[in-house]
């Protein structure tokens, strides 16, 4: 999914971080993250159960 987020274009930005972190690896570790936290969503609401 992250490939296909920058063959789109979609970039991060983190001001903090000083601004596009795109092709730095942070993205790869907040997508991977971020990506943890909405699964373990999907899990605690029963939605989008896996087969």
């Amino acid at each position: 999914m992250l490939a296909r987020l920058k063959d789109r274009g979609v970039s991060l930005h983190m001001i903090d971080l000083g601004g596009d972190v795109t092709g730095n690896g942070i993205s790869k570790l907040v997508f991977t993250i971020l990506s943890a936290v909405a699964e373990a969503e999907r899990d605690r609401t029963g939605r989008g159960s896996r087969t």
